[in-house]
């Protein structure tokens, strides 16, 4: 029941994030790494080790949703270095 709670609250908190992310700013870079790398190892963690199917789902999601986040750091971190 924690696992899910916890993974429900990360996929939140990864939301609000993404939402409030903008390509051009590194504003709160630090932020943005820390959610996202926590939320992925989380995912990871709960997807190789014995859990119910319910978390196994919400673990994919979750790593989805964590994929999207550091793709998007990824990408404002090439901008700001390569393009400006």
């Amino acid at each position: 029941m924690f696992k899910n709670i916890l993974l429900i609250i990360l996929i939140l908190l990864n939301g609000i994030l993404i939402n409030r992310f903008q390509y051009a700013s590194i504003d709160m870079l630090s932020l943005h790494i820390i959610a996202a790398s926590f939320t992925a190892i989380i995912s990871i963690l709960y997807i190789i080790t014995r859990v119910s199917k319910v978390t196994l789902y919400l673990s994919f999601v979750t790593l989805c949703i964590a994929s999207y986040h550091i793709y998007q750091i990824i990408m404002t971190i090439y901008h700001n270095v390569y393009v400006k």
